[in-house]
């Protein structure tokens, strides 16, 4: 719980994991991003593609929040 107590500590965790280097466009493999906040996306600044943190994940299609 002290790792993954909160939404917001399960999302940086699931980040990491995900980009261990940083983000990374699958679309065009840009670095440059920033985040949507009213759709909770990452959007990349180049080709203006956007992704979710759990797209391509189990967790792709789930309604739960992370923390479950």
């Amino acid at each position: 719980m002290q790792m993954y107590g909160t939404e917001m500590q399960c999302r940086e965790r699931l980040f990491n994991i995900r980009w261990k280097n940083g983000y990374v466009c699958p679309n065009c493999a840009s670095k440059s991003y920033c985040e949507l906040k009213s759709r909770s996306l990452y959007q990349c600044n180049k080709c203006h593609h956007q992704t979710s943190l759990t797209a391509g994940t189990l967790f792709a299609h789930s309604k739960l929040p992370l923390t479950t």
